[in-house]
Parts: structure tokens; C-alpha cells; sequence
């Protein structure tokens, strides 16, 4: 609700443009229809793509994930047992999964050996129990190579739960995103997190306004749908606090 009455307003007082950043941009489709009906140019940042957006730009989840899994695959030596963490809700964790079982694919030595669901938005505490309940199930150093989590902050309560069992030497952790917990959980000297793929919200977001610009000036832009790949984050390269 405060978002469609933020975008009314904006209509009433005759912007040339609107630039929804996140969030889901199909619920808002009936006040963002009546926004192009007046010649308002639509962008949308991560937010989803819709009939009426004129320009999408997003972060490349195919690429996220397939790097991570890439490092993942690269730290466990090409083998071993690897549990994962996701959310088939999410359309771009959905994306980050399937890039991660198309890596593996060239693995045999490399097993899904179990994986559950996180819940959301409550996710910390669960993530650490169900961890913790793979933990008990697999107690032996060499049981699991390495966690995938599908989004960073389901990593750093699973590497909670591999901390607290003693097993941080023998797990090692994935995440996506470049979260600031990830990056203070991979500081630590005795985490298991080791490498998590950035999100590039800053190219993103000027990507967004100079192709909005150039539409507002009546040009046409090469394509309408793009896509900013993510970086490597490991500990040699982890960013200031």
C-alpha cells in the first residue's frame, strides 16, 4: 500500500520516470499500468519484469550461481558429500540451484547427500536446527564436504551450526550474495565460510538510470532485458567493514 500510494503521488506530479528498485514489480502491475498509460517510463532494478517495464536490469543468478558451485567444487577437490539450502519460492534462488546441479553434473564423485528448505522470513533459527539435525545424522569428519546455501544468510547459520559441532576444518561453506554478515562470518579465523559470489548493486542501479535517460530521450536501447554479473568474494578479497 505505501509503495502504490508513493507511485500515485509520483503521477499526480508528472514525473517522466519511475524506477521500482527490488520487491516483486507485478504487484504493483494497476498503478504502474496507469503510470505508462501517461508516457511514464518504467525501470525496473531487481524487481522482476512485467509487460510494462521498459527497461529490466538484474543480477545474472545463472552466473551467481554457477560460480559459487564453480568455487565450491574447486575448495572439496571434486569430491565428496555436499548438502544444500533453498527455497524453490524464490524465483532467483530457484536459478541459483539449478546452476549449482548443472556444475556438479560433471562430478560423479560429488553426491547431494542431503538438502532442506529454509523458512522466510524467520530463517537464522531454522537453518541452524536443520543443520544441526544434518550434523547429527553425519557426525564423522568426511561425512560432508561442503554446505551450498543458496543465499548468504542461510550460509553463515549453517556455519553457526559446523562451528559449535567441532567440524569447521572439515565443511566448507557457499554462499551468494556479499552480504556484510557473510564477510563478518568469513573474518572470523576459525569460519568455515569460504567464498561467497557479490552482487553488483552499484552497477545495477546506475545501469538502470542511464538507460532510463536514454529513453527519456528518445532513444532506443540495444536491449531491454540486462543482466550485471556478480564477483568472487573470498577471504584475500573481502571488502572494509
Amino acid at each position: 500500500p505505501g509503495r502504490v500510494a508513493s507511485i500515485e503521488n509520483m503521477i499526480a506530479q508528472g514525473v517522466d520516470a519511475i524506477i521500482i528498485q527490488e520487491g516483486d514489480i507485478s504487484q504493483l502491475a494497476p498503478v504502474l499500468k496507469e503510470a505508462k498509460s501517461k508516457g511514464i517510463i518504467i525501470g525496473s532494478m531487481d524487481a522482476g519484469d512485467a509487460d510494462f517495464v521498459d527497461v529490466f536490469v538484474e543480477s545474472d543468478n545463472n552466473q551467481l550461481g554457477r560460480m559459487a558451485a564453480e568455487e565450491m567444487v574447486k575448495l572439496i577437490g571434486g569430491k565428496g558429500n555436499i548438502v544444500e539450502i533453498y527455497n524453490d519460492a524464490g524465483s532467483m534462488i530457484r536459478t541459483r540451484r539449478n546452476a549449482m546441479h548443472e556444475v556438479i553434473k560433471d562430478y560423479p564423485d560429488i553426491k547431494i547427500s542431503a538438502g532442506f528448505v529454509y523458512a522466510w522470513p524467520d530463517f537464522f533459527p531454522d537453518v541452524k536446527a536443520k543443520m544441526e539435525a544434518v550434523i547429527q545424522a553425519n557426525p564423522n569428519p568426511g561425512d560432508i564436504a561442503a554446505v551450498y546455501a543458496t543465499f548468504d544468510g542461510a550460509g553463515v547459520a549453517a556455519a553457526q551450526a559446523i562451528r559449535e559441532a567441532g567440524l569447521q576444518n572439515h565443511i566448507v561453506v557457499v554462499g551468494i550474495d556479499g552480504d556484510p554478515e557473510a564477510y563478518a562470518e568469513m573474518r572470523k579465523e576459525d569460519s568455515p565460510f569460504k567464498a561467497t559470489l557479490a552482487q553488483d548493486p552499484d552497477t545495477m542501479a546506475r545501469t538502470c538510470v542511464d538507460k532510463v535517460f536514454e529513453l527519456l530521450k528518445g532513444n532506443t536501447i540495444p536491449e531491454r532485458h540486462i543482466y550485471i554479473p556478480g564477483k568472487l568474494i573470498t577471504r584475500d578479497n573481502i571488502p572494509e567493514e
